[in-house]
């Protein structure tokens, strides 16, 4: 007798768990009564797919390139020479790999000391004295550079 209803209580549960599939697969035929339950899903439909794709740029490192270039025209200075006669002092930056402008510092130094009148800029105007030297410097972030003229003949 106990076998018997083991045997009926194991097909119970069985037809249970039957039913319960064929109900959860009707309601899935409804819900796709169209078809649409069928057909892939279209990455495309928004027509993101048609826009042209940009090429990603590679990422440049940091660098940084001084030189300081005096302006001798129209003395007896030979050219490249830094002098007390020298009109003026030009720095030529070569940075490449820098996307914020408004982060490059410059800076001037006279014998190691900073001259602020002439912070943040590229060219600086006597007087040059004679056995001075002057430093051009450059920070982006935690990259620096700088470039000497040498002592002022």
């Amino acid at each position: 007798m106990k076998i018997l209803l083991v045997i009926v209580f194991i097909l119970a549960v069985l037809g249970g768990v039957t039913f319960l599939i064929l109900k959860a697969k009707d309601k899935k035929k409804d819900d796709c009564s169209d078809g649409s339950c069928d057909k892939p899903v279209d990455p495309c439909s928004d027509g993101s797919c048609d826009k042209p794709v940009e090429p990603v740029k590679p990422v440049e490192p940091l660098s940084i390139k001084l030189t300081l270039v005096p302006n001798n025209e129209g003395t007896n200075v030979p050219e490249g020479v830094f002098c007390s006669r020298t009109k003026s002092i030009k720095a030529v930056e070569v940075i490449t790999g820098n996307d914020c402008d408004t982060c490059v510092v410059r800076q001037w130094f006279d014998n190691g000391t900073e001259n602020i009148n002439n912070k943040g800029k590229i060219e600086i105007f006597p007087p040059f004295t004679t056995g001075h030297e002057f430093k051009y410097k450059v920070t982006i972030e935690d990259v620096s550079q700088e470039v000497s003229t040498g002592k002022i003949k």
